[in-house]
């Protein structure tokens, strides 16, 4: 997970832990081999509550943001239209 994220191991566990002391990540002993103990990091109901609250979110900011830009678009379109028409009188 650490090196997906870009980060140190002592980073990403720094980083989950948060999330587990939050309860958004639940942490679980698993046993992934007879030799090799490790921990099994499940999402809890309030962490999926808070990705659809920030998915949500993202979503809004992404939609005003092309709205703005599809705004820009259409009056520098508009202002090329006048300026090609002033031009052919």
């Amino acid at each position: 997970m650490a090196v997906h994220l870009g980060v140190s191991n002592g980073a990403a566990f720094y980083l989950l832990k948060a999330l587990v002391d939050k309860g958004l990540v639940k942490a679980e002993n698993f046993s992934k081999s007879n030799k090799k103990i490790g921990y099994l990091y499940l999402v809890t109901p309030a962490g999926v509550k808070q990705k659809l609250r920030l998915t949500k979110q993202f979503i809004t900011i992404k939609r005003a943001e092309y709205n703005q830009l599809r705004c820009e678009i259409e009056a520098m379109e508009t202002e090329l239209i006048e300026a090609q028409l002033w031009e052919t009188r």
